[in-house]
């Protein structure tokens, strides 16, 4: 390689450039994460909206892969947030008693993406929908418990978990 082509290829390597937006969204999300007001009925509803419309598409058989996908991430978000109430709270005999809930919902998850990959289409039976509806209802129960911060470090978390098994299907 002469010295003209080792100048072009210098030229060509990617410089690395702080990327100010994705650094704001880093810090607000850090500071979000931070708060510490007690999450009101209005957020709870508006938050769990996506996920009671999900279940009402896979109750009525009209559900698709984002519904299903929906489904999974809260019931994820839930056990993310059990375990932070947990490691932060006080009770912590009561939330250890909630991942066998969480399980149980994630275990009906797994049966229903397994029959849609069998008929081709998302169906559940009464105790697989019992157990997601079971899941929901704790996780209102949770975030009636939860500060702001909590239910949104929960919610990141779960929601890069769910990014991070798409992108490694």
């Amino acid at each position: 390689m002469n010295r003209q082509q080792r100048r072009a290829a210098g030229k060509a390597t990617p410089v690395l450039r702080f990327d100010k937006a994705a650094a704001a969204v880093a810090q607000r999300a850090a500071i979000m994460g931070a708060r510490t007001d007690p999450m009101t009925p209005e957020i709870s509803t508006r938050l769990l909206l996506p996920a009671y419309a999900a279940l009402e598409n896979l109750t009525h058989g009209r559900a698709d892969d984002d519904d299903f996908i929906r489904l999974v991430k809260f019931n994820l978000f839930g056990y993310e947030l059990s375990a932070r109430l947990w490691q932060y709270g006080n009770a912590k005999e009561q939330f250890a008693k909630l991942e066998p809930d969480f399980q149980g919902a994630a275990d009906a998850l797994e049966l229903v993406g397994k029959r849609k990959e069998a008929t081709g289409r998302y169906g559940t039976a009464a105790a697989e929908l019992a157990a997601i509806r079971a899941s929901l209802v704790l996780l209102a129960e949770l975030l009636a418990l939860s500060t702001e911060g909590h239910a949104i470090t929960a919610l990141t978390k779960a929601d890069e978990t769910i990014r991070a098994k798409l992108a490694g299907r």
